[in-house]
């Protein structure tokens, strides 16, 4: 039984090929970025929590969440840092627990 002639094939091309980066490294960049993106999604609510208490502003809507300024202001940020919407949506980072922990830890440093 014979078959058409094995050919070499040049995997250099192939977008396949492994690199030098071994998966705990990927990883750890991974980790890093995503490090990252939370300090500073986390620097931008400090600083509009900050903005809204100089102001003398309520935080916190009296319906809901969705009513609050800090909210509100969250969302006009988010238009110039568009990953800034994803991050308000995951409800734990702006929960009303770490809202007032960031406002106590402001009242002490001042």
């Amino acid at each position: 039984m014979s078959g058409p002639p094995c050919q070499p094939i040049d995997v250099s091309k192939s977008k396949h090929v492994y690199s030098h980066k071994n998966v705990s490294a990927q990883r750890s960049t991974q980790c890093k970025e995503a490090q990252n993106l939370h300090q500073r999604m986390l620097l931008k609510l400090i600083s509009s929590i900050r903005f809204l208490a100089s102001q003398g502003m309520p935080l916190r809507g009296h319906l809901a969440s969705l009513d609050s300024n800090l909210y509100k202001l969250l969302l006009l940020r988010a238009k110039d840092c568009p990953e800034m919407k994803t991050w308000i949506y995951r409800k734990e980072c702006t929960s009303p627990e770490i809202v007032n922990e960031i406002l106590a830890l402001m009242d002490s440093n001042s």
